[in-house]
């Protein structure tokens, strides 16, 4: 596969694939880091258009429980955000790999994602795709919603 590079971004792996879009493992060429990158299929206009409103917003939000957002852009064709790489599986991974989760741990996650929700929410936006698999878990025990 051709290097593909957005920006300051080199694109190294497809880490999954979505209705909305695909999202990368990258590394930031200025600082060497680790990032995750979402790029949204096709270009529409009207598309793209919501990707960057909604991108913007998600750029101001800040709780502990939301994966960050550091940046949008524009490639030929191509919107895109910046996210923090979350290294973890999915709560659907989980699950799936494990089964049910102890009790005391699932009261904790769904406190700390109904906050993170509230945040979403008090900023009006709506998430519209809750589900286990938008779910990751650094270290293997915290959420973070995608």
């Amino acid at each position: 596969m051709p290097v593909q590079q957005l920006g300051h971004y080199v694109l190294e792996q497809e880490l999954a694939r979505g209705g909305a879009g695909a999202v990368h493992r990258a590394r930031d060429l200025r600082t060497g880091a680790p990032v995750a990158i979402k790029l949204l299929h096709g270009a529409h206009p009207t598309g793209v258009r919501r990707f960057r409103r909604e991108a913007e917003a998600l750029l101001r939000l800040q709780h502990p429980g939301i994966v960050a957002v550091h940046e949008v852009g524009q490639a030929p064709g191509r919107a895109f955000l910046v996210m923090d790489l979350v290294e973890g599986p999915s709560l659907q991974q989980r699950i799936d790999r494990g089964g049910p989760l102890p009790v005391t741990e699932a009261v904790e996650l769904t406190r700390v994602l109904a906050e993170a929700l509230a945040v979403v929410h008090a900023a009006g936006l709506v998430h519209r795709d809750v589900k286990p698999s938008n779910v990751l878990l650094r270290d293997e025990r915290e959420p973070l919603l995608t």
